[in-house]
């Protein structure tokens, strides 16, 4: 019987000894948060930090993803949370490689219990986004402790956000913005190039190839928030679009 209750007692307080500390020795490196990160979904949307700093780790799911913050479509409020000790010098900041935030909010708690906030997101009136860059990019000081992320796109997520000093921070958005960029390029060659051809040859399967690049732009420009097509086109519609655009290419084959 006191072995059975050893046991129990155990399973219900792991969760806390296990909670891992994300340990920065090499603050010129990407440092990624995904596996120290907790995950709390938030149906409502209404619930305040305040109320989400009281909730005992329990009422958090643990991500158990290696680089990589992501999820599928969502249209919750996610609430990020995770430990960080800083052994270096230097101050850190909170990288990321997502664009497209609807809104988002980072609060820092440091090692003495002040709390710093930002926000940020193409939501929030210019006037209120303290940071305006794309990708964000979070100074979250010298000596964090724990750090709450409040997250809303309305959008497929996946975001390699990580923690670094300044200089990475700032290599890391020059090679993201090359990155990305140049994908962009090479798609809107191939829809040039295919819509081209589409005329010239009257071939309909080019044509209809043509326009499936067409749709691929737009999810991908809007994705990555080089221009918001969110605000002009619904998200759905771009789907429905795309899955046409798929079938009556797949058709023309036979």
């Amino acid at each position: 019987m006191r072995l059975l209750l050893f046991f129990l007692f155990f399973g219900v307080w792991t969760p806390l000894w296990g909670q891992q500390v994300l340990t920065i020795t090499n603050a010129q490196k990407a440092n990624p948060i995904a596996p120290y990160t907790y995950v709390f979904k938030d149906k409502t949307k209404q619930l305040p930090y305040e109320e989400i700093a009281h909730f005992p780790l329990d009422f958090f799911q643990r991500l158990n993803q290696q680089e990589i913050v992501q999820f599928g479509y969502f249209y919750d409020k996610i609430w990020l949370r995770f430990e960080v000790k800083n052994k270096t010098k230097e101050d850190l900041y909170l990288i990321h490689s997502y664009r497209g935030f609807r809104r988002m909010e980072v609060i820092i708690i440091d090692e003495n219990g002040q709390k710093r906030a930002y926000q940020s997101g193409e939501s929030l009136p210019a006037l209120y986004q303290q940071i305006q860059i794309k990708p964000p990019v979070f100074p979250i000081g010298h000596k964090p402790s724990t750090v709450y992320l409040s997250v809303v796109t309305e959008n497929a997520h996946g975001d390699f956000i990580h923690i670094g000093n300044l200089d990475q921070a700032l290599s890391y958005q020059r090679f993201n913005t090359v990155w990305q960029s140049f994908s962009m390029g090479i798609y809107v060659l191939v829809f040039i190039y295919a819509f081209i051809f589409a005329i010239r040859l009257r071939d309909a399967l080019i044509g209809w190839y043509a326009l499936l690049m067409l749709s691929i732009l737009f999810f991908y420009v809007d994705y990555y928030s080089f221009f918001p097509i969110n605000k002009y086109v619904n998200h759905d519609y771009q789907h429905v679009c795309t899955l046409q655009y798929s079938v009556a290419a797949l058709s023309s084959l036979q």
